[in-house]
């Protein structure tokens, strides 16, 4: 791995209203931890949409994000993963008070299963319109005021991160794993 953490721009601002628009029609869970099996509002609270890749509808977002990844991956991680590994997005939504506690994505398992390799988030509203939910990542050095609507955060699915409770507003993000063969 060549950088443990990056940022740039994927979506304009139009395009993250269109992914908002269209996400409000998908249906709403809780979000779960330990696998997906578990509501814990002490660990996770948010609610989650999944976007799936099978749905036109999100054809385009899908071909900017895989494209966006390629890149960022190429040039700065460097993590072996398939370029089309991400089966769906997660669009999440933090309401006042929702937070993600520090996880990671993935763990180092040895058999012949495909493994979250890197890990994206893509800030789906303007910055103005809500307070904390700041992604932090452990070790790296970030700053929350730099960030803006359609910007992507990359980083190796095996680092420790979290999202801070929000203070004002809603914080949507979409959140993208894509997968690859074990770690080594």
């Amino acid at each position: 791995m060549k950088e443990l953490w990056v940022y740039g721009n994927c979506l304009t601002r139009d395009q993250a209203e269109e992914v908002n628009r269209l996400a409000a029609d998908l249906p709403v869970i809780s979000s779960t931890v330990s696998r997906g099996r578990i509501v814990d509002n002490t660990k996770r609270k948010s609610s989650i949409r999944w976007i799936n890749r099978s749905d036109s509808r999100f054809t385009w977002l899908f071909t900017i994000v895989d494209k966006r990844i390629s890149y960022l991956n190429r040039e700065c991680h460097q993590v072996d993963y398939d370029y089309d590994g991400c089966e769906a997005f997660q669009y999440t939504e933090y309401t006042v008070g929702d937070f993600y506690g520090p996880h990671v994505d993935t763990f180092f398992l040895r058999d012949n299963v495909k493994l979250r390799k890197l890990s994206a988030s893509i800030l789906l509203s303007d910055p103005t319109e809500f307070e904390g939910g700041d992604l932090r990542i452990e070790g790296v050095k970030m700053d929350p005021k730099e960030g803006k609507i359609g910007q992507i955060h990359t980083f190796p699915s095996i680092l420790m991160h979290e999202a801070l409770p929000v203070t004002r507003g809603i914080r949507r993000s979409l959140v993208a794993w894509y997968l690859g063969p074990p770690w080594r």
